[in-house]
């Protein structure tokens, strides 16, 4: 992952309007956002997670990112592809940046070096004081100096190579222009600035060149202004192309026999090819790795393998017992396996509130004898077992995926 460390320079970053659109979006489409602190955000299950700051995700190739950190790495990316861009150099400091500007021919733009948030160029300075003015005026840590070019800079956000947000009178020559440009950089997400005298016109007639390209969500949200809704639909069909969904199978059991229901669970989810996150009173394991020994059942268990990048079906063994008070550890689950042991009417309507697909359980009774009413008030499936041995409660739970999940 590159960029967690500038993640910190944009605290607040994920209150940016746009942003809170693609939070919004992604709890409706059942992705369960979740804070992963140090400025990332975590959204799917499992193998399905993607891990997201305000610049990239675990998508982008580690490359693109590196590139596309420096201004000057992109300038030369650009450069060599013959896409046209202005005179430029990096500086380090005052003194370079003043020297690199005397060899352009007319005033020059200063930018920090560091890509980021939409960038704030400095006015067009020409001369050694004010090209120190505008140097001592940027963030620390170099600037890249750039010729200045006359016209206006439009904005465009380019998503997996297609430009989908712009001037609407722009030519087509220009809006192939910035999708090259995100193309050549391999970034999937980016602002493309382009300045130019008319973007009505080709960019080869009117003098057009690109000025800046500031990759990420951030930038993006930025540059979205008040089309929050539809930059975020697209950033989350890019993360999950249709009809992917981000999910995991997660099952729940609960009562006495909760760990034997899991570990039958495990072992029938493994041998269809499964690597399976298992959490029970006696420890928790991924993929037959064991890697705690001790009382998992806590909210914190399915917390660990929903952020788990190699798990592909979780199992968590729950107790009844101030279970509303404790959580899950995650939005939601699959299935709740009611085995033996009793369970109290409110903690039954708490679990069908945070339940996807259905309850497990014999004839449709609690081990008490009540009829398991809450499955069916929430909308829920009663997936019937035969008895409450814990073959026979998996067996159910296994049949159940084989519909929900092909």
């Amino acid at each position: 992952m590159v960029g967690t460390e500038a993640a910190g320079r944009h605290a607040g970053w994920d209150r940016v309007p746009a942003m809170q659109a693609i939070l919004r979006q992604a709890a409706l489409r059942g992705l369960s956002p979740r804070d992963g602190g140090d400025g990332l955000w975590h959204v799917g299950e499992g193998r399905h997670l993607c891990r997201f700051d305000h610049q990239f995700s675990d998508r982008t190739p580690f490359l693109a990112a590196q590139l596309c950190h420096s201004r000057w790495l992109t300038h030369e990316a650009l450069t060599q592809a013959g896409l046209p861009v202005p005179q430029s150099a990096a500086a380090a400091s005052v003194a370079d940046a003043v020297a690199r500007a005397a060899v352009v021919d007319g005033p020059v733009v200063l930018r920090p070096i560091r890509s980021g948030a939409l960038s704030r160029p400095s006015g067009a300075a020409d001369g050694a004081a004010a090209v120190a003015a505008a140097y001592a005026a940027l963030p620390p840590g170099g600037v890249l100096v750039s010729a200045a070019v006359r016209g206006q800079a439009y904005r465009f956000i380019v998503l997996d190579g297609v430009a989908v947000q712009g001037p609407p009178a722009a030519h087509p020559l220009n809006v192939r222009l910035v999708e090259r440009a995100a193309a050549v950089c391999q970034i999937e997400l980016a602002v493309v600035e382009l300045t130019i005298a008319d973007v009505r016109q080709p960019f080869p007639a009117a003098g057009g060149m690109l000025t800046a390209l500031d990759p990420g969500l951030l930038p993006a949200a930025l540059a979205a202004h008040g089309d929050g809704a539809a930059l975020a639909a697209r950033y989350l069909d890019h993360l999950y192309p249709p009809p992917a969904n981000g999910r995991i199978p997660i099952l729940a059991v609960i009562g006495g026999n909760g760990d034997a229901v899991a570990a039958i669970l495990g072992t029938a989810l493994a041998a269809v090819g499964r690597s399976v996150g298992i959490a029970t009173r006696h420890g928790l394991s991924v993929g037959g790795l064991t890697l705690f020994l001790d009382d998992r059942r806590g909210s914190d268990a399915l917390a660990l393998l929903v952020d788990h990048q190699s798990v592909d079906a979780a199992v968590v063994e729950i107790e009844a017992a101030g279970l509303p008070r404790r959580g899950l550890g995650h939005p939601a689950v699959d299935l709740v396996l009611f085995g033996d042991g009793p369970v109290d009417a409110d903690t039954v309507a708490w679990l069908a509130d945070r339940t996807r697909l259905g309850f497990i359980a014999p004839a449709g009774r609690l081990p008490d004898g009540r009829m398991l009413d809450g499955a069916s008030k929430a909308g829920l499936v009663h997936f019937p077992a035969a008895d409450r041995r814990p073959d026979s409660l998996a067996a159910a739970a296994i049949a159940a995926l084989a519909v929900t999940h092909r």
